[in-house]
């Protein structure tokens, strides 16, 4: 029988699927809610917003500086900008982030839904199909209910230094949106909306790659037709512009220490990338065991983990299979694309990050995996299909749970690093930031107890000896401090706040030689106070 022929598809809009994902939005809004009222953590909220000046400006030199600084070498402007509204009218007050945040989310599942929606459309317009099938009709509801409730997305969310993930998705999934309706003011919408992602987190830079996909999905790619290739320039301009940036800063936010990104070779990197991917894969179906923090590998006498090895061999595997399928060959090909492109700068391939990977990376690049299977569940037919709606909705329940509890994770600082601590107790890292979190609450004894054992952990953290000298010396064990302080020197001899903080203990023992030495040294540092207090003391 041929199909029937026509130039648009007709789409039957029922109120059923109105609902639905009104459904989805009130569902999300629900299993979220309790992230409002978590506070900042000492995890890039302090950096980001609670001590980021260029927030607390919101005139239009402000907004200009916003614009013209790479504050902490991260250049999101747009993601400061929103900042600095909410700092306007809302302070400091957490709520008001995580609110927006949430906001954002809401907005980013309506968007999946609408972009999902169009993409099966247009496809099927290509295919000269007149009818969208109900069943077909309901993949975008599928594909927007689970990246709604996502425990691998908390992170987004649930995290107030993430609004540049929430924000990027944003305008990504808008620019994807206006690409794929075509016509000129689109085409221009789709770009303005591009250019926007990038401004508020680098990871966009991967979407004219993702439009090229998008084309092929549609039988619209002809790369020997030089005119068809002219639209991607503009995409691809900014990208190139952008991804320079990101190449130049991604790496400088990695700190010194023990936050420092690891030397791998290229192969090495290879691998990491490749347990990445299976890492991603696994924690879309399991997602339990999450922590803020997946450290890098260590490499015992030269060499990773058995996993790391084994991995590359799964993904060609992997591949084979997609390869050897008839059915579902070009929906599957077509996500596990989509994953890899918007996933790809995050791989380690350039270094990035403190860990070999994140859980907020998912955001985005899971609605591939999450097409492929609505759309091959869409096409199932019989008791099998029965059986699978069965498991999908066992599994929506399952993660709307862990989802919510995943939020209270987020709560404060000592929730957030005591859970990484129970999931990885030889982060060094972890103990130090929930040290830090007990010092603030004036529990020293607990502070002192986490910093020696980051110190235990890794002999060479200089900021954990910073901070336990900085306890010693609000107990006044100036002494004490002193030694802490001297260790920082030795593995850091160019450590400004040692050298600060060491005179000033150094005075408190009445060793005023040794203090102005260490004045002098902190001042020749570029510290504006040393030189303050060798002029006032040291004549």
């Amino acid at each position: 029988m041929q199909k029937p022929k026509a130039n648009k598809p007709v789409v039957t809009e029922t109120k059923s699927h109105k609902f639905i994902l009104w459904g989805i939005l009130l569902l999300t809004a629900i299993v979220y809610s309790n992230s409002i009222g978590n506070g900042f953590v000492l995890w890039d909220d302090d950096v980001y917003i609670y001590y980021n000046p260029l927030i607390r400006d919101l005139s239009l030199q402000g907004i200009k500086k916003i614009f013209i600084s790479n504050y902490t070498d991260n250049y999101t402007p747009l993601t400061y900008f929103t900042n600095a509204i909410e700092y306007k009218f809302f302070g400091l007050n957490p709520k008001a982030y995580h609110f927006f945040n949430l906001v954002f989310h809401l907005l980013n599942v309506w968007l999946v839904f609408q972009l999902i929606s169009f993409l099966i459309k247009t496809q099927s317009a290509s295919n000269n199909y007149s009818l969208i099938t109900h069943r077909s009709s309901l993949v975008p509801a599928f594909v927007a209910l689970f990246f709604a409730i996502h425990p691998m997305h908390v992170e987004s969310v649930a995290w107030a230094t993430e609004r540049k993930d929430v924000l990027y998705s944003f305008f990504f999934l808008l620019s994807l949106i206006y690409y794929i309706k075509e016509g000129n003011k689109n085409y221009l919408l789709s770009i303005l909306f591009f250019l926007l992602s990038c401004l508020s987190k680098l990871m966009a830079v991967t979407l004219p790659l993702v439009l090229i996909l998008i084309d092929y999905y549609k039988n619209k790619f002809q790369i020997s037709n030089f005119k068809s290739l002219i639209k991607y320039i503009p995409f691809i301009t900014i990208s190139i512009i952008l991804g320079i940036t990101a190449m130049y800063t991604s790496n400088r936010d990695s700190g010194v220490g023990i936050d420092a990104i690891p030397d791998f070779s290229f192969l090495d990197r290879i691998f990491l990338a490749s347990y990445a991917v299976l890492f991603y894969i696994f924690k879309l179906f399991v997602p339990i065991n999450l922590s803020a923090i997946y450290p890098f590998p260590i490499k015992e006498n030269g060499i990773f983990p058995i996993e790391y090895y084994v991995a590359p061999i799964i993904i060609l595997l992997i591949f084979w299979g997609i390869f050897k399928l008839k059915n579902y060959r070009k929906e599957v090909a077509f996500g596990m694309l989509f994953f890899l492109i918007t996933i790809s700068i995050v791989l380690q391939f350039i270094p990035n990050g403190k860990g070999v990977v994140a859980e907020r990376y998912t955001y985005i690049p899971y609605i591939g995996f999450f097409f492929c299977f609505a759309h091959t569940l869409s096409k199932i037919e019989g008791k099998i299909k029965s059986y699978l709606t069965i498991i999908l909705i066992g599994y929506a329940i399952i993660f709307s749970i862990l989802t919510y509890q995943r939020n209270k994770v987020w709560k404060d600082t000592l929730t957030l690093f005591s859970d990484v601590i129970e999931k990885n107790p030889t982060i060094a890292l972890a103990y130090n930031q929930r040290g830090f979190a007990r010092q603030l609450e004036q529990d020293y004894a607990g502070a002192m107890q986490d910093y020696s054992q980051a110190i235990s952990i890794n002999p060479n953290y200089t900021e954990a000896y910073i901070n336990r000298g900085t306890v010693k010396h609000l107990q006044q064990d100036y002494h004490g401090a002193i030694v802490d302080y001297t260790e920082v020197i030795r593995i850091k001899p160019t450590d400004v706040d040692a050298y600060f903080n060491r005179a000033n203990d150094r005075a408190n023992i009445n060793d005023m030689k040794g203090a102005c030495e260490d004045w002098r040294m902190a001042a020749e540092l570029g510290d504006a106070q040393a030189t303050m207090m060798v002029q006032q003391n040291c004549n």
